[in-house]
């Protein structure tokens, strides 16, 4: 399976409407509301979009104080319920790239959020950062992965795009050094979703 030419103008489409991060510490917020706006779209249930301020409030995000991760599932889900869907997280060996495109590929489940060790700021090409031992897990939107690659929106581009080394943010990486990041130092391979929910059938909220 390659990442075909298909998939990049799928990307660029759904991207463009996307909202990049205006805080260093709000990846997390900020890649719920992009995948919570893309699954309104595509399943044309306008309930599903939130705005960034109640998602950050959801996340009980505050600048420079980050998200409280712990609790997101349960309130993502208390959201997101009446429309038929749930919050889902999985880790550690519950999560590999074939369990992960299987989310990608369903056309009733969100695209994918997972957590990267902040080792990738440093080995994002032209990037310059203070060494990356105190800095917290990022969060990026997958899209899609072959045998060599990864396509993913990072949501800190607009940060990257300011520093005068960088032309583009990221959007692909080596598979095998996606893997061992996603893998890091924090909670292994940590990945959150929307998916449909067992107790209540979407039909009823499609039009």
């Amino acid at each position: 399976m390659t990442i075909t030419e298909s998939d990049q103008e799928t990307y660029q489409s759904t991207v463009s409407d996307f909202q990049p991060q205006i805080t260093e510490d709000a990846c997390l917020p900020t890649a719920i509301k992009n995948i919570l706006d893309d699954l309104a779209e595509r399943r044309d249930i306008s309930g599903l979009s939130m705005s960034q301020s109640d998602v950050n409030d959801l996340c009980e995000y505050r600048e420079g104080f980050y998200s409280q991760e712990e609790i997101i599932p349960e309130q993502l889900t208390h959201e997101v319920s009446e429309y038929g869907y749930e919050a889902v997280e999985a880790t550690g060996h519950q999560m590999d790239f074939e369990y992960l495109q299987s989310i990608i590929d369903r056309e009733d489940a969100s695209l994918p959020i997972v957590e990267l060790d902040p080792e990738y700021f440093l080995d994002v090409e032209g990037y310059r950062v203070q060494e990356a031992e105190n800095m917290p897990s990022h969060t990026v939107i997958v899209f899609q992965i072959n045998d060599e690659q990864v396509l993913y929106y990072d949501p800190y581009e607009k940060f990257f795009e300011s520093s005068s080394r960088i032309e583009e943010a990221p959007c692909t990486w080596p598979k095998t050094e996606f893997f061992e990041l996603w893998s890091g130092r924090f909670e292994e391979r940590w990945t959150l979703w929307l998916d449909r929910s067992e107790q209540q059938p979407l039909a009823q909220f499609e039009t």
